[in-house]
């Protein structure tokens, strides 16, 4: 965003297929001043994910684990 910023524009918002919802991230949207507009998110996927049959509901709390921290999920091994 500060890119295009710097460039002239006028960044009023951004438009993406899918979003994670990490709080970084949406803490940097709100610092910017620009509105995120997604079609869908981490929680409607693993929903239907689940309702599909793809992922059990016993599996969702690892997923969940998993997007508190991605980086170092692992770092601690598997639970």
């Amino acid at each position: 965003m500060e890119a295009l910023r710097a460039a002239g524009f006028e960044v009023v918002g951004m438009v993406a297929a899918y979003t994670y919802g990490f709080p970084v991230a949406e803490a940097a949207f709100r610092e910017a001043g620009v509105k995120l507009v997604t079609l869908t998110n981490y929680e409607a996927v693993v929903k239907v994910a689940i309702e599909s049959g793809y992922i059990t509901a016993d599996q969702q709390p690892t997923l969940n684990e998993w997007r508190k921290d991605p980086a170092n999920w692992m770092a601690g091994g598997i639970k």
